[in-house]
Parts: C-alpha cells; sequence; structure tokens
C-alpha cells in the first residue's frame, strides 16, 4: 500500500512490525546516511553493463525481485507477493535497470509514479510504481543511496513504511 508520508517520518506498517527493533535501528541508521548524501552530489560508479550514450551508473547492488503472483487456495485465488529472481539492481541518471543472467529490464524515471521503501520478507525493499499500475518490488541490503538517487532524478520524495 503506498503511503502518502515521507522516507524522513517513518513509521511501521502492519508487515514492518516482524522485527521492528531490528528494522527501526536500519531505518535510523539509513536516515542518517540519505542525511548525509542529501548534502553532496552523486557518485559515479563502474556500470556492469554497456550503458546509452549520456547515462551514469550512480549505485549496483545485489537485489531480489518480488512479484504479486494470483494463486490458487482450494476454491478460490489470492494475490501473493513471490520472490520471482536474484540479480543486481542499477540505478542510473535515467533510471533503474533489473539485471539476470537471461534479461536486462530497464524502468526509466519517466515511466515511474511513485518509488516507496517497505519490509518484506524479513528485508528491506524498494517497491516502484509504473504508470501501467504495475508494481516491482526490489529486496536490497541499502536504501539511501537508491532513495538519494531517485528523489533527485523523479523530483519528488520516496516514500516509506
Amino acid at each position: 500500500m503506498f503511503l502518502p508520508f515521507g522516507w524522513d517520518r517513518v513509521a511501521l506498517s502492519g508487515a514492518a512490525r516482524h522485527g521492528a527493533e531490528k528494522q527501526s535501528a536500519f531505518l535510523a541508521a539509513e536516515r542518517e546516511r540519505l542525511r548525509i548524501l542529501r548534502q553532496g552530489e552523486p557518485r559515479s560508479v563502474p556500470s556492469p553493463f554497456a550503458m546509452k550514450a549520456g547515462e551514469i551508473c550512480h549505485y549496483e547492488c545485489v537485489a531480489t525481485l518480488c512479484e504479486t503472483r494470483k494463486v490458487r487456495n482450494g476454491s478460490c485465488s489470492e494475490d501473493v507477493l513471490q520472490q520471482i529472481s536474484r540479480g543486481i539492481f542499477v540505478v542510473s541518471n535515467k533510471g533503474f535497470y533489473y539485471l539476470t543472467n537471461a534479461r536486462v529490464t530497464r524502468i526509466e524515471y519517466g515511466e515511474i509514479i511513485r518509488v516507496e521503501t517497505d519490509y518484506v520478507f524479513g528485508q528491506n525493499a524498494i517497491c516502484v510504481m509504473k504508470r501501467k499500475g504495475h508494481i516491482q518490488t526490489f529486496i536490497v541490503d541499502k536504501l539511501a543511496e537508491i532513495i538519494y538517487i531517485a528523489e533527485r532524478h523523479l523530483g519528488a520524495a520516496v516514500v516509506g513504511p
């Protein structure tokens, strides 16, 4: 669920209450890292693949893609968030990339309606909502760098749980 408050004012959602103390300490550290990052310019890092001309890689990390899938449960079906694949999540000045052995998925900033943080499967994640209503969730180790770069290029705050 997308909530109408900024990431700097983190509140714990129902899903996030599991391991709340651990998550709270992590989010406090990430907020401090984000505060420090906002005082400077995004750094450039080597890209794990050939980017388009003029594109700069700002951050990359190992990630797990999660998506909502219909699961039959007896006579009814329900939407369940499932881990789909592991790959590399890349943040550039033009958008997000997700790389697996099979393909490269690009999400341009112009396609994105909203980015938020969440807590899924006991880990921190970035949720990306695209214009067509499709939501992709990426479990990542660090949130601050992704939030900082996304805010700069989207021109809007990333929201959190």
